[in-house]
């Protein structure tokens, strides 16, 4: 069921803004950027459950790629699910550590990417930036090479579906 309630307050996320992302908070039309909602950057201790932080982040960095690639705005606001979970501040930075280095090579590399004329549809910026992770970061680290084929699989697995709806 869609949620039909409205939010509170609305901004507008800026062209080449960077910006944070919660898969448990987050509307989108599906046939423009359903293809680059994937939670692809898998740590080894995550995604047990749910989507976690860094797959939150990196979502959010990929989407917000392919939005302002493809002129398209992005909003943020106040959210409509809300958690009470509360942790250890110090268990959770023992947990995501490793994501927190990562993100230092993802944010520049993103901060860096340059999507071609020719990609148009959110698959095609999806698959360009799959082949420049893999490129650019995948000596780096192995989660993102695992990550760029994530990507190629999520988009081949989009298109069979997007082919039973029509």
């Amino acid at each position: 069921m869609r949620n039909t309630r409205y939010v509170d307050a609305v901004l507008t996320v800026p062209l080449k803004s960077m910006m944070p992302m919660s898969g448990v908070n987050i509307a989108f039309v599906r046939e423009l950027v359903g293809p680059a909602m994937l939670p692809a950057l898998k740590l080894v201790k995550e995604g047990k459950v749910r989507w976690e932080t860094m797959e939150d982040v990196w979502c959010g960095l990929v989407v917000k790629t392919v939005c302002d690639h493809l002129k398209l705005g992005v909003k943020s606001g106040i959210p409509y699910v809300w958690r009470n979970e509360k942790g250890s501040a110090i268990d959770s930075l023992k947990k995501e550590w490793e994501g927190v280095k990562l993100m230092e090579d993802a944010v520049l590399f993103v901060e860096t990417l340059r999507l071609s004329p020719s990609s148009v549809t959110a698959v095609d910026c999806v698959l360009e930036i799959a082949v420049a992770v893999k490129e650019r970061l995948g000596s780096t680290h192995a989660v993102f090479v695992s990550a760029a084929e994530a990507m190629v699989e999520w988009v081949k697995l989009w298109k069979a579906v997007q082919s039973l709806d029509h």
